[in-house]
């Protein structure tokens, strides 16, 4: 497996972890929020830098306007995550590690 397969795997992986952790922040009567420091830090939003806000499926996002390659990105990690969502509960049950493990070694 390329090297390259390997870290956008894993940068999918951090992302998904992201996504799934809920964080409060109270917003300011300026109508300001600070966005957390592991969000910042893994969407390349550093200071003074600008962003974009949007709406996508009654959500508010927000994306760093220089970094075109990580919407891109994010929009085929959405799809990625929507699919395991789909296969989610759909695998057999019954059988335990070692059945699949036989099963993937016949082929």
């Amino acid at each position: 497996m390329p090297a390259s397969v390997v870290l956008d795997l894993f940068t999918q992986l951090e992302y998904s972890l992201l996504v799934r952790k809920v964080r409060f922040m109270r917003v300011t009567s300026k109508g300001q929020v600070t966005i957390p420091r592991d969000l910042r830090e893994t969407f390349g939003i550093g200071a003074n830098s600008e962003v974009i806000f949007g709406i996508e499926g009654g959500k508010i996002t927000i994306t760093p306007k220089h970094d075109k390659g990580r919407l891109a990105d994010r929009e085929r990690l959405d799809r990625f995550l929507a699919a395991l969502d789909r296969l989610e509960g759909s695998g057999d049950q019954t059988m335990n590690a070692d059945a699949v493990m036989a099963l993937t070694r016949d082929r």
